[in-house]
């Protein structure tokens, strides 16, 4: 969260007209937490994808963006 708010600050204090952010959905959305799964850090129930999915606001709220919601990562 703290990389994220100083990227989106630094965006809108340097005037960026436009951030393409890629971003993951916030499972709390579907999941509440504490309901299907354990709660992590105290307010996550996927850390990755719910950090990644608030930061969305740090970026809408100051400069135009665009949310680019992307699959979560597959190995073999």
């Amino acid at each position: 969260m703290a990389q994220a708010a100083t990227l989106a600050d630094a965006s809108a204090k340097a005037g960026v007209k436009h951030v393409v952010w890629s971003t993951l959905e916030d499972t709390r959305a579907f999941f509440p937490l504490g309901s299907r799964m354990p709660v992590l850090m105290g307010k996550y129930n996927v850390p990755h994808f719910d950090a990644k999915g608030e930061a969305n606001k740090l970026f809408t709220g100051r400069v135009p963006t665009t949310l680019v919601n992307t699959s979560f990562y597959w190995t073999t």
